[in-house]
């Protein structure tokens, strides 16, 4: 649109609340946008070119405000209210004098995670019982992609028109090609929008790639069955714990294998073994041990990357192999985790709350037992309860 044509339209836009007031018309202008002061309007120069100043009352807001006293023009009541600061971050939080806060039945991994790193979120959503709404919090990215992978994965071993054990390559994208349109269609039709067509194809071949390099450790594994989603059910010295394992692989001798799947990060995952912090597999190998009587091996599977990681090649010969002198396994980790537990849990008992959000440092009182397991010291970039940790000074 030409400029003389636009700011001909904008003049006659303007004037449409003039023109359908009835008996009053009030117009608000801020002094401020920013650190900057707003103009007048040009609607307000032609009305005051109409009605001259004495025709044009003008209120001033803040000044109403401070004096307390309603204006004919505008009768608002106001009170008074005392100015009192945001809180500021603090590293403890402390219930001294309060009721205690209870051992929960069950835990999940994800909940101890929060218990040992970041207490604050354990207690706010466990005890507080705060959550996000569903929407604030949607299922997109590679989070997205994470789960429609997982999903595949479900399928292909529950195939009935697949036999994992014997596919070739040329079958298993064969199959994909069938299911994994049926499965964007049911929980990921945003994939199927202008633009995101090559994500989705992308996806089609992250998928082919991954799959069938899960299917080449199964068979090197020597893998006779696979359970996938299992439900695991156990006990730990604080309690009891509950989870699902996303792959479990038993051969023919009842041997198992615990596989979790991740979308990325392999790198990341790797260190955690070479470092004894892979606290996720640690716990749910320990649960399988409860029932099998021995303990599984373990790894990880990066999907996106189409990487097994572990610190053995005992079951997987072709794994990545993420080990370091002194790597102790399993069993090692899982009495570390248990010490760490009740380190927590007696600052819970004593009214701590440890709260691991920026603004905060960490101190003496949050370093854990020497043969305990390492926290985390630095704050969680997806807290989701930020806002209520405390904000920063003059906010």
């Amino acid at each position: 649109m030409p400029v003389d044509r636009r700011l001909e339209h904008d003049a006659e836009t303007w004037l449409l609340p003039v023109l359908a007031a009835g008996r009053q018309l009030l117009c608000v202008t801020p002094r401020r946008r920013g650190d900057e002061p707003v103009a007048d309007h040009p609607l307000a120069d032609r009305i005051r070119a109409v009605l001259g100043e004495s025709g044009l009352t003008t209120v001033d807001v803040d000044r109403l405000l401070e004096d307390g006293t309603p204006h004919p023009w505008l009768p608002v009541p106001t009170e008074a209210i005392d100015y009192r600061p945001l809180p500021v971050p603090r590293r403890w939080w402390s219930l001294a004098g309060r009721p205690g806060i209870a051992v929960r039945e069950v835990e999940s991994y994800s909940s101890l995670q929060a218990f040992l790193n970041h207490p604050h979120q354990w207690v706010l959503e466990h005890v507080a019982a705060l959550y996000p709404g569903r929407l604030a919090d949607p299922v997109l990215g590679n989070r997205q992609k994470g789960v429609l992978l997982h999903r595949l994965v479900e399928w292909l071993f529950g195939a009935p028109d697949l036999d994992w054990r014997g596919a070739d390559r040329t079958a298993v994208r064969r199959w994909i090609d069938r299911r994994l349109p049926e499965l964007l269609e049911r929980e990921g039709a945003n994939l199927h929008l202008p633009g995101r067509q090559r994500e989705a194809e992308e996806l089609r071949w992250v998928a082919e790639r991954a799959l069938w390099t899960l299917l080449q450790h199964l068979h090197s594994s020597s893998a006779t069955s696979v359970r996938i989603g299992e439900s695991v059910l156990g006990s730990f010295s604080g309690g009891r714990f509950t989870g699902r394992i996303d792959l479990l692989a038993v051969d023919a001798n009842g041997h198992e294998a615990v596989v979790d799947l991740k979308w990325s990060r392999a790198k990341a995952r790797c260190e955690e073994l070479r470092g004894d912090r892979q606290l996720q597999l640690a716990i749910y190998a320990q649960l399988r041990q409860q029932v099998s009587g021995r303990w599984p091996d373990e790894g990880y599977f990066v999907l996106n990357e189409a990487r097994l990681l572990a610190q053995s090649a005992r079951r997987f010969p072709d794994a990545v192999i993420c080990d370091a002198p002194g790597t102790a396994g399993s069993p090692a980790l899982w009495a570390a985790f248990e010490k760490t537990w009740h380190w927590r849990r007696g600052q819970l008992d004593a009214g701590r709350i440890e709260v691991n959000a920026p603004g905060t440092e960490p101190d003496d009182e949050g370093v854990p037992p020497v043969d305990g397991l390492p926290v985390a010291s630095e704050p969680d970039r997806l807290d989701i309860y930020r806002a209520l940790t405390g904000w920063p000074e003059g906010s």
